[in-house]
């Protein structure tokens, strides 16, 4: 057996999932770090922690493109992207302008309802929950890739995937249209994870440790001599150069990869990983709307450790009880 077929469970890839877990963690962290005010979206000083992990978005286009398939139909790929993808999109923006409105409401006694709908235009997503771009840009990403691998064969998929890197890169630290700038990158990164999975299947060897450490050695160079730091979802390069980043977040991809492999499975990760939609969407709903404001007018003056150690307890367990919740009334909607 190859390695995804050694390490599946009822049909999912368990070292996946527990990647995803991992990453959707890291993505509450660095979301509660900049509400916090320890970052700033702008700021391009931020402690190395945050550059070394820059990568974090680019993996979860990756490791979308490893699981993609081209078997279905197109009606029935589409119809599962739209289940999958865009249904949570909306019961989830729905819900944050619910939230957004009442937190408005009880601080200021006013609401302007146009307020959210404002970065629209820029991310495809609410300014009342923001994280809900990548839901926006995924399920393009994987609409546009599943035409693509239909439709273009042999080298013209790979000259087509360049150009996309190339519209990706003219467009950067520019303003996004419908986060096209995010989407042609991701077509990329879901194009080489597809890539990557099908090597995969082909050899037996993997993981291999002289790969793994080649591509230490590159992630070290590059972090040190060309400091990484893109936003996916505008494209804005705080730092480093925008063409070192591939090569930098391919070897981070393979890292996690890797690791993973060796894990193979740590129960609570991967089940965070198995419903780690849920936790993307909500979890700034509760940051933003009522976690931090509740905080704040009871203990303006919280530490910061205390503040993330309280803040991901709260949010971890209302995630929880979402899940169960949903689980029960709306599955559609948690996104597996």
């Amino acid at each position: 057996k190859n390695i995804i077929g050694e390490m599946m469970q009822n049909n999912r890839i368990q070292y996946l999932d527990l990647i995803r877990g991992g990453l959707i963690l890291y993505v509450v962290f660095y979301h509660m770090s900049m509400q916090f005010g320890l970052i700033s979206y702008e700021s391009g000083n931020r402690p190395l922690l945050f550059s070394i992990m820059s990568f974090f978005m680019t993996s979860f286009y990756f490791f979308s493109g490893f699981l993609f398939s081209s078997k279905r139909s197109a009606s029935d790929f589409v119809y599962n992207k739209v289940r999958k993808l865009l249904f949570p999109y909306v019961f989830w923006s729905v819900i944050s302008l619910v939230v957004y409105y009442a937190n408005r409401y009880i601080l200021y006694g006013t609401i302007d309802f146009s307020a959210p709908f404002y970065s629209l235009v820029s991310t495809g997503a609410l300014a009342s929950n923001t994280p809900l771009w990548f839901f926006f840009s995924l399920f393009s990403v994987s609409i546009i890739y599943y035409f693509i691998d239909v439709y273009v064969q042999g080298y013209y998929k790979h000259i087509l995937i360049l150009g996309s890197f190339l519209f990706a890169f003219l467009v950067h630290n520019r303003m996004q249209i419908l986060s096209d700038g995010n989407i042609a990158l991701g077509l990329v990164y879901y194009h080489l994870g597809y890539f990557f999975k099908r090597l995969l299947t082909e050899k037996k060897d993997f993981p291999d440790i002289k790969i793994l450490v080649l591509t230490i050695v590159i992630f070290v160079l590059i972090l040190f001599f060309n400091r990484q730091d893109l936003s996916f979802v505008l494209l804005y390069q705080r730092t480093g150069s925008f063409l070192l980043n591939l090569p930098y977040s391919l070897c981070a991809c393979y890292i996690l990869w890797y690791i993973g492999c060796k894990i193979g499975s740590a129960k609570y990760l991967v089940l965070i990983g198995e419903y780690s939609l849920t936790l993307f969407a909500s979890h700034r709903i509760i940051l933003n709307w009522i976690y931090d404001p509740i905080v704040r007018y009871l203990n303006p003056h919280i530490p910061y450790y205390e503040y993330m150690l309280v803040g991901g307890s709260v949010i971890l367990v209302f995630y929880l009880i979402l899940v169960l919740l949903l689980k029960k009334i709306f599955p559609q909607v948690i996104g597996l």
